[in-house]
């Protein structure tokens, strides 16, 4: 084998692994973003995928029944899953496109039919689903994904010429676009 078929070999096989965040951060971000309402949709997406979002069951997410044996609370990621403790003990895995299918679902279910989650995470930089689409007012929303980075011009003209929709439409496209890009999560 000559160096060139090794060298083609390697790079048509080579993966980039990114760590992304584990279920428990991203229930926390989503709880933070989208407030107490997108709490069934965490538990759907999210915590419903334990082995695909890593994160091991806690001991201390469990209470006694009233015989006084032990058992997950209820509102614990773990109750409905045949998890032993400890199970999946990594606190992030790598990026996989079954993990980004989930958390693009968990978006898309969230900011299209949750008007309430959309108004909290507007209202987290001071705006409403009826603020004007102004450059100023697109860097906020980018600011909710990522903090303290600027947004490119280009990027904020492709958001505020979204066509000839109502605003709150235009807010919740530009909140879906954000939500799935998967830059947010890089550890």
């Amino acid at each position: 084998m000559d160096d060139d078929s090794a060298q083609n070999i390697l790079l048509n096989n080579a993966a980039i692994k990114i760590n992304l965040p584990d279920r428990k951060f991203l229930a926390s971000f989503f709880k933070v973003v989208f407030g107490p309402t997108v709490d069934s949709n965490i538990k759907k997406y999210i915590h419903s995928n334990i082995d695909i979002f890593g994160s091991k069951c806690d001991i201390y997410e469990r209470t006694k029944d009233p015989s006084g044996n032990a058992e997950f609370s209820p509102m614990s990621e773990c109750m409905e899953a045949d998890y032993g403790l400890e199970q999946k003990t990594y606190s992030s895995q790598s990026s996989s496109p079954v993990k980004m299918a989930w958390i693009i679902d968990m978006c898309e279910n969230t900011i299209q039919n949750d008007d309430l989650a959309v108004s909290h995470a507007l209202g987290n930089v001071g705006l409403t689903q009826s603020s004007q689409l102004s450059d100023e007012n697109i860097q906020k929303a980018f600011e909710i994904f990522y903090p303290g980075k600027k947004l490119p011009m280009n990027a904020i003209s492709a958001f505020r010429d979204l066509g000839n929709v109502d605003a709150n439409k235009k807010w919740k496209s530009i909140l879906t676009g954000l939500c799935v890009s998967p830059e947010w999560m890089i550890l």
